[in-house]
């Protein structure tokens, strides 16, 4: 916030110091013939104290609009009346300057002169203030503006950020309850396999605690926790269970944000292995092509009689987390010849991946 402060400040600075620049020179080119006696140097010195010992009530009246008469919530009479407030002070307080400054200390001339609030005079000075303001006034409007659409912009990163952390933890439960269940049947059986469930058990709530809030993970780590579902899931369906597994082995530096392949794996296993009555088979397909390009294909069996969801939460909810993450993906389900099949294609490239999620 310190670094965004001094930012502005020094924008504010480069602005009066061009403001200065420009009408120093502007002044030079009428005042240089009617004081040429005095020479180059002694003229733009002359025009840069003048420009200098002005610059207060400019600086006083475009702050005191932009900052003061704008933001106020008041109708626009008192907003009208404010206005004028501050043109006649700073207006007053120019010509003031002017005679003091300018007329008396470079000039040489103590004489008071009536005419110094002249109309001629003052018309010319509100001119010289309206122009400065006005300009003054549209960029911080537009500072603020630009502020405006930052905060936005964060907001909106704060509140996909929130929702997609909401997705994940209604996921990460809901196969966190599935792995107990078959470890609650495993125990009931007193089977000797019960250590070695709980062993791999932990190692999935070791990443879910502490990979999890990564955004992006090794697209082997994903294929890892993959291999450990089905392992535990074995565990439960033993020699009843046919499974088809093939995935890609070259991985060395491709990421993908954690827990999008896996809740189609167990989603499989839910809804094909756990429902099914009669043969029970799952295939799982990952495919790599031009390094990044991801092709995913969970098919599991189901029974002829079976009718199915395609809309169900699981899968809405999946959908979401891509769309929250990646620009581009294709997320396709359906039956076929009694068969379950989800495909998932995606590009695991950076460029593909939605701005406020990298890193």
């Amino acid at each position: 916030m310190r670094d965004k402060n001094n930012i502005y400040l020094l924008w504010h600075f480069a602005f009066w110091i061009a403001y200065i620049f420009i009408k120093v020179y502007h002044e030079y080119l009428w005042t240089y013939p009617k004081y040429d006696y005095l020479g180059v140097y002694g003229v733009v010195r002359m025009c840069l104290i003048s420009q200098i010992s002005t610059l207060i009530p400019k600086m006083l009246f475009t702050y005191w609009v932009a900052y003061w008469v704008l933001p106020l919530y008041k109708g626009p009479i008192v907003k009208i009346l404010w206005f004028l407030f501050g043109l006649g002070a700073s207006a007053v307080l120019y010509r003031l300057f002017v005679f003091l400054v300018v007329k008396s200390q470079l000039l040489g001339d103590l004489t008071w002169d009536v005419n110094i609030f002249g109309l001629r005079r003052l018309s010319s000075t509100i001119m010289d203030l309206f122009w400065v303001a006005g300009i003054g006034t549209a960029l911080v409007l537009l500072q603020k503006q630009a502020l405006a659409k930052t905060r936005e912009k964060e907001l909106e990163k704060q509140k996909l950020n929130v929702e997609l952390k909401a997705l994940k933890q209604q996921t990460n439960p809901h196969f966190l309850l599935n792995t107990l269940n078959n470890l609650y049947v495993l125990a009931r059986k007193k089977s000797g396999k019960t250590p070695e469930v709980i062993l791999k058990l932990a190692e999935l709530l070791k990443f879910m605690l502490y990979g999890s809030p990564e955004n992006h993970i090794p697209l082997s780590k994903e294929i890892e926790l993959i291999h450990h579902y089905i392992d535990l899931e074995k565990l439960r369906f033993g020699d009843t269970l046919k499974m088809n597994l093939s995935l890609a082995k070259e991985t060395d530096g491709i990421y993908i944000a954690p827990l999008l392949l896996l809740p189609l794996v167990e989603n499989a296993f839910k809804h094909g292995a756990s429902e099914n009555i009669g043969d029970k088979e799952i295939s799982v397909t990952l495919r790599l092509t031009d390094d990044t390009h991801l092709s995913f294909e969970v098919t599991n069996s189901m029974d002829s009689n079976r009718i199915v969801n395609t809309k169900g939460i699981g899968l809405q909810n999946l959908k979401r987390q891509l769309e929250l993450q990646y620009k581009e993906f294709s997320l396709e389900a359906g039956p076929s010849n009694n068969q379950f099949s989800v495909q998932l294609a995606l590009d695991l490239s950076e460029k593909n991946q939605m701005s406020y999620h990298r890193g």
